[in-house]
C-alpha cells in the first residue's frame, strides 16, 4: 500500500508517534543510533516502531505526559 492511501488522521498519529519517540530517545537515552519502522497492515492500520541503542535515563522529575498524550490520541484513533 502507498502512504498516499492511508487517511490523514492515521498518518497524523504515525508521525506523532514517531516524533515523540524521537525527542523521548535524544532526551533519555542519549543514542547514537535510532531506527525507525513503519509498516502498512492494510487499509486503515499501520504498525510503527522505534528503537535506539541507548541507555535509561529515568526524568528526574518523573516523567512528564508524552507518552500519555500518545495512547490517548492512538485510542481515540
Amino acid at each position: 500500500m502507498d502512504e498516499a492511501q492511508l487517511p490523514e488522521p492515521l498518518k497524523e498519529v504515525a508521525f506523532r508517534v514517531v516524533q515523540e519517540a524521537l525527542n523521548n530517545a535524544m532526551r533519555h537515552a542519549n543514542p547514537k543510533l535510532v531506527q525507525v519502522s513503519i509498516r502498512p497492515l492494510g487499509e486503515t492500520e499501520v504498525e510503527v516502531a522505534v528503537a535506539n541503542d541507548g541507555s535509561v535515563n529515568p526524568s528526574p522529575n518523573g516523567g512528564g505526559f508524552g507518552l500519555i498524550g500518545l495512547r490517548e490520541r492512538v485510542q481515540a484513533l
